[in-house]
């Protein structure tokens, strides 16, 4: 229980110190802007997802313990594209009432300034997840269809090669 409040806590102070930076400094100075960087970040998430995902899947501790750890570490980096995408996502959510948005809120890299210098990150973000998640998605299938195609050999079906 600790681990977990001391994490929430790290994160929230993480959201609270780069995320304004990472607005006001990064968005305005990428090229093509702030929604270009909106859709940097909407690729993160996906990307670091599958990296993650995929270093995972190739753990097997029991067979070889080294190779594993390996492949852990290299999961690192998936997890922290993760980490950068929700610390960015997060440092743009507005107050939910009106009245405490203050001056602060609407200072450079803070969310009421993100809000009105880019009032539609949010979906320039959420549509390039969308579209980079499409894509890594029916890539894995294609893969995993080739695999079956391979394994079946000439003359069987896939099907027959999974069911023996």
């Amino acid at each position: 229980m600790v681990i977990v409040t001391a994490a929430i806590v790290g994160f929230a102070l993480t959201v609270m110190t780069w995320g304004a930076d990472l607005w006001g400094r990064t968005a305005p100075a990428a090229p093509g802007g702030g929604y270009a960087f909106a859709a940097f970040v909407g690729t993160l998430l996906p990307a670091g997802l599958a990296v993650a995902v995929m270093s995972l899947g190739r753990v097997t501790w029991k067979a070889s313990p080294l190779r594993s750890v390996g492949w852990a570490v290299a999961s690192l980096s998936g997890a922290a594209a993760v980490f950068v995408w929700a610390v960015v996502v997060f440092a743009g959510f507005r107050p939910k009432h009106r009245r405490d948005w203050d001056g602060g809120c609407y200072a450079r890299g803070n969310p009421c300034w993100i809000h009105v210098e880019y009032p539609w990150f949010w979906a320039v973000g959420l549509l390039s997840t969308v579209l980079v998640s499409t894509v890594l998605i029916t890539t894995a299938m294609k893969i995993m269809r080739a695999r079956e195609v391979a394994k079946a050999g000439p003359g069987e079906s896939p099907a027959d090669a999974t069911a023996g």
